[in-house]
C-alpha cells in the first residue's frame, strides 16, 4: 500500500494493547473431582458455582481487570491492577500483608511471592 493510507487501520489492534470482556462460569471441585459448594482457601471464598463478567484493559504498561459477579453470589465487583515491569506483569498488592502476584508468558497470574 505504498503512498496510500490504510483504510483498515482503525480495525487493527494495537500490538501493545489488549481490551475485552468475557463471561466466566466458575465451578469448584476437590482433588477427587467432587463438586464443592465453596472453597475457604480460594481467593474468593464464597458459594459456588457462580458467574462473572470480566473486563480487561491493558495499554502496554498499565493493566486493569474488573470482575463483576452477577449470578450464584451477591452482585459484587472487584478490580485488580498492575504494571508491566521489565517484561513481567506485577500486580498491585490487595492489602498491606498480601503477597505480590506476577504474571509472565501470557499467564496473567502465574505466581506470587
Amino acid at each position: 500500500m505504498s503512498g496510500k493510507r490504510d483504510p483498515y487501520r482503525h480495525c487493527r489492534p494495537h500490538p501493545h494493547k489488549m481490551r475485552g470482556v468475557w463471561h466466566d462460569h466458575v465451578e469448584i471441585f476437590d482433588l477427587a473431582g467432587n463438586p464443592l459448594a465453596d472453597d475457604p482457601h480460594s481467593g474468593s471464598p464464597r458459594p459456588a458455582p457462580y458467574d462473572n463478567l470480566v473486563y480487561i484493559d491493558f495499554d502496554g504498561v498499565v493493566f486493569a481487570r474488573t470482575n463483576v459477579t452477577f449470578r450464584g453470589r451477591p452482585l459484587h465487583t472487584q478490580t485488580f491492577s498492575g504494571k508491566l515491569v521489565d517484561g513481567m506483569l506485577v500486580f498491585d498488592r490487595l492489602g498491606p500483608e498480601a503477597p505480590v502476584h506476577i504474571g509472565v508468558s501470557g499467564d496473567l497470574a502465574s505466581g506470587s511471592f
